[in-house]
């Protein structure tokens, strides 16, 4: 227990598996006196928020995700097992093999492995996405070394096989792919494109800095493009940065509500009165919004992640952006970045949140 509200217990923690757990067992909302300030409008609770999620993370720097990865057990298919028997499987039984083996694989050779019998089965697999699912789990192990693999998933007369070698181009980080992505980034697929430039921040070409900040200034992927800027040391553009954040956040919440109404209406009480055509169209939509939910919120959290080692002068850029604006996402920010700031610069953040337009940001400026 590490906090209690009276008798009662307001925070715990739990050992789960190699991680831990933290709930917090109070409600944030309700009706309170007059001259009286709740608990959750106080400064100390974002503080207290902050420093569980501190907790969580705590021993998280020490993880390698290669050497974590475990081999299937006995029984199960390993890269190994899965070169000598896949052209006796039966095509149903194949992509569950090859998602095992994945799974398996704990070096770039047995993912190397992996990918030699995926791009050798294409042919015989329904699953249009089990190439990125393939890919997605053996990002950990992926080395430079499986570049010729992503180049020939890139050349695949499937579109969707093609998504997935520019993904495992971006797991390569391969600098002398540097101007092959460059020209993706104007493919007419939009997911291509955006694949594309996420592998460029991984090169450390900066010879690219020029079109990337081109992308950071319009288009859909203003906050990736943002992120990649930072990962290759290019000029930061940092008021720009923030306010694309906020609309990423935002547009992210969006595709939320836009998802949840489809399934209200697909698998809702009057779901039963939708014609076969009609149903085939919302399970169409459905599936559409949610890969570009699940894309908008993957955007925000990388962002998120490459937010470590603030300078003066982004957090100096980042005040009078959050006091600016109405939005929830801008309370997220803040909440978000206050943890990974030194102490000057909290004061200084919190000087300029002092006259923000929303109440949540006007509480952090207290002391």
């Amino acid at each position: 227990m590490l906090a209690t509200g009276g008798k009662h217990p307001a925070i715990v923690e739990r050992t789960v598996g190699a991680g831990r757990v933290i709930a917090v067992m109070l409600t944030p909302l309700g009706d309170f006196p007059e001259g009286i300030q709740p608990y959750w409008r106080s400064p100390q609770w974002a503080q207290v928020l902050a420093t569980c999620l501190r907790r969580l993370g705590e021993g998280a720097e020490k993880l390698s995700t290669a050497t974590a990865r475990k081999p299937n057990s006995e029984g199960g298919f390993t890269p190994e097992s899965l070169l000598i028997e896949s052209e006796d499987l039966p095509d149903e039984k194949l992509a569950a093999a090859i998602l095992e083996a994945a799974d398996g694989a704990v070096s770039a050779d047995e993912a190397g492995t992996v990918l030699d019998v995926l791009i050798d089965s294409l042919g015989r697999i329904d699953d249009a996405e089990l190439a990125l699912s393939v890919v997605d789990r053996l990002a950990p192990v992926v080395d430079a070394s499986c570049t010729p693999r992503a180049l020939t998933l890139t050349t695949s007369q499937f579109e969707f096989v093609r998504v997935a070698g520019y993904r495992l181009l971006r797991f390569c980080g391969d600098p002398a792919q540097a101007t092959l992505l460059v020209n993706a980034l104007d493919n007419p697929n939009a997911d291509i494109a955006r694949e594309a430039l996420l592998a460029l921040g991984k090169t450390g070409d900066r010879g690219v800095v020029p079109k990337v900040e081109k992308l950071s200034r319009a288009g859909g992927n203003r906050l990736l493009a943002h992120l990649v800027l930072r990962q290759l040391g290019g000029d930061r553009e940092s008021s720009a940065a923030w306010k694309a954040f906020i609309d990423g956040e935002k547009q992210a919440v969006g595709l939320t509500a836009a998802r949840k109404s489809i399934q209200g209406d697909l698998y809702g009480g009057t779901s039963f009165k939708l014609t076969p055509a009609a149903r085939k169209a919302l399970t169409n939509q459905l599936r559409r919004v949610q890969r570009l939910e699940t894309q908008a919120r993957s955007d925000v959290a990388m962002f998120m992640r490459s937010l470590d080692g603030l300078t003066d002068e982004e957090v100096a850029s980042l005040g009078p952006v959050l006091a600016e604006s109405q939005s929830a996402a801008a309370t997220m920010l803040a909440f978000s970045v206050l943890p990974k700031l030194s102490e000057t610069q909290v004061q200084a953040l919190r000087q300029a949140l002092a006259a923000a337009r929303l109440e949540e940001l006007r509480w952090l400026s207290a002391k």
